[in-house]
């Protein structure tokens, strides 16, 4: 690692803002990716959450096997579903597969900047099957969820503290 950039490991806090944000992210895609692509999803995201509720902290990434089964399910879906990686419908699965393959190895911040970036593609990915008022207003959603999520990413709750005991001992 280099020496100029410090560590900088995702909280809890962050952890479940990223998560929340891929649910809603993920949630207008389910009308148009396979069907089990998308339990594939949902069961990825809910065990992500699950592992980080129960622990109430996030320190370190599921087992890489995990990892690689749910790449190589997805892969498989999307093999058996379209019959090729190439085409649009075949792509926006990809990404979104590629999406939970980020989400599976988050360690560090900057990882979260990735899968949220990533994240921000699979909503615009949504405007390639169909442009209605309800794929917008839940595009908007899911832009304002990542949002937050990346609001969150770059509050370090140590300088808050930090900086309201000083506000507290300079108030008259």
């Amino acid at each position: 690692m280099n020496a100029l950039i410090p560590v900088q490991p995702i909280r809890y806090r962050q952890f479940v803002s990223i998560i929340a944000a891929q649910f809603v992210v993920f949630f207008p895609h389910v009308f148009h990716l396979p069907v089990l692509f998308s339990v594939l999803a949902f069961i990825t995201l809910m065990g992500l959450w699950l592992m980080a509720r129960r622990r109430k902290i996030f320190h370190s990434q599921p087992p890489k096997f995990y990892q690689y089964i749910t790449v190589t399910a997805g892969l498989a879906i999307i093999l058996v579903t379209y019959r090729t990686l190439i085409g649009v419908d075949a792509g926006v699965a990809f990404l979104a597969l590629c999406l939970l393959g980020k989400l599976l190895e988050l360690k560090q911040r900057r990882d979260s900047y990735i899968a949220l970036t990533l994240s921000l593609f699979v909503v615009a990915s949504l405007f390639l099957f169909e442009q209605s008022i309800f794929n917008a207003a839940m595009a908007l959603l899911a832009i304002l969820a990542i949002f937050y999520a990346l609001l969150q990413q770059n509050i370090n709750p140590d300088l808050l503290y930090h900086h309201s005991a000083q506000l507290k001992t300079n108030i008259p």
